[in-house]
């Protein structure tokens, strides 16, 4: 295993004049455990969902150890993400399509 290295120094949403992260910066060692704790609104999800790649406007950087490239990850989000129109079968293949056939199989 290797450090993520993240260092955020503005993000702002869109239609808001203050960041919702400002001049962040934070180090993950291999095996480290990591709670974020803060209150509602503070920027907690905001931050994972960049970590996770989900959301990259933002000033500043994340990056695992040397390199720009983040590992695949799993991600559980704060609610629920399912696609009501759809089968929990056909949910659990919408993360598919980027996967192997025998990815697919080994799933099925």
């Amino acid at each position: 295993m290797t450090d993520i290295l993240i260092d955020i120094q503005n993000k702002t949403h869109r239609g808001t004049l203050s960041p919702t992260i400002e001049d962040f910066s934070l180090t993950l060692h291999a095996g480290e455990f990591v709670c974020l704790v803060g209150p509602s609104g503070c920027g907690k999800t905001t931050l994972l969902n960049s970590i996770a790649g989900l959301d990259r406007d933002y000033v500043g950087n994340i990056h695992l150890s040397n390199t720009q490239n983040l590992p695949k990850i799993g991600y559980v989000f704060q609610r629920p993400c399912l696609l009501p129109w759809r089968t929990v079968s056909e949910n659990i293949e919408l993360v598919l399509t980027t996967h192997t056939a025998g990815q697919k199989a080994y799933v099925a």
